[in-house]
């Protein structure tokens, strides 16, 4: 029996390798929660523009860690049809949840689901684990348990989940409320949580801010924070996002210099950061833009309110 398991990224490779599981792997790199989206036609116009989104300044094709190791990965999704399973290993956050949503577009499209099984393996928690957070916490006896019980998905679980695809994906949020207020997600029961979690990426009404810069000011509050105080304490609050390093950073970046300024290598309030923290200011027009959430381009004259908040 051909297999393909879809591993959500490196951080997971070591420990699925230790498993001794067979069959072909490919290894997902992107990050679609960031940066620029849309429902594209052809996937050369998808690879331009995400590789000049994440690598700007890479020219030399030699030097691009994304023509090296993640287009090639991508791929690997025009043979999905040539399987007889495929294993699906992702985490439930909003950064994985993206991702497995548009593998399952791409799975709908060109596989005859009577002929190739599709699995999910995606934990919320793991008993051993106290902290959960993803699958690259666990050994190769974890791994091989969450094998065992992997869910089958089913073709309407596809249809679902290429029909969450194209909605995150396009430019308008009130298709994808829509959608989320159905609720009918089947197997694919991380999606209610992870669209939750995407919605509060948009600015709130009354602050301006979203809920991730909330949390941002709201530390400062306390005093003063270098760059990795801050991250680290983002990184402890986030369970809902998936966010790493990076994404924390353009976070912080884009609060300075107007809701937020940086002193002798620590971060804290400016008076415009107080106002906006305790509710006095709406600040909205303080940060940094565009800001791309989904297939959203969010600008200084064009605002898209949190729309469950």
């Amino acid at each position: 029996m051909a297999t393909l398991h879809i591993i959500n990224g490196d951080g997971t490779l070591g420990g699925f390798k230790a498993t001794g599981l067979t069959g072909e792997v490919l290894v997902w790199r992107e990050i679609l929660c960031e940066g620029p989206i849309q429902n594209y036609s052809d996937a050369s116009s998808f690879f331009i523009d995400r590789k000049k989104y994440l690598e700007p300044d890479k020219k030399d094709p030699a030097d691009s860690f994304y023509l090296q190791k993640v287009q090639p990965e991508i791929e690997k999704l025009h043979t999905v049809s040539s399987f007889d399973e495929i294993v699906l290993w992702f985490e439930y956050d909003l950064f994985c949840q993206v991702n497995l949503w548009f593998v399952l577009y791409q799975i709908q499209e060109k596989i005859n689901a009577s002929k190739t099984n599709v699995f999910l393996i995606c934990p919320q928690s793991f008993d051993e684990v106290k902290d959960f957070k993803g699958l690259g916490q666990l050994n190769e006896k974890q791994l091989l348990s969450l094998y065992k019980d992997k869910q089958q998905l089913t073709e309407k679980d596809l249809k679902i989940g290429s029909l969450i695809w194209h909605t995150y994906a396009q430019n308008d949020p009130n298709l994808l409320v829509e959608l989320y207020h159905k609720n009918q997600f089947e197997h694919l029961d991380c999606a209610a949580n992870a669209l939750r979690a995407h919605f509060f990426r948009f600015p709130n009404i009354t602050s301006g801010i979203n809920q991730l810069q909330q949390w941002i000011l709201n530390d400062l509050k306390e005093g003063q924070k270098s760059e990795k105080e801050l991250i680290i304490a983002l990184l402890k609050t986030d369970r809902t996002y998936g966010f790493g390093d990076v994404q924390m950073l353009q976070l912080i970046h884009g609060l300075h210099p107007h809701l937020i300024t940086k002193k002798e290598e620590k971060y804290q309030l400016t008076e415009l950061g107080h106002a906006v923290q305790s509710g006095k200011l709406n600040g909205y027009t303080y940060q940094t833009f565009p800001q791309y959430i989904g297939g959203y381009i969010l600008t200084k004259n064009k605002p898209f309110y949190n729309p469950i908040d």
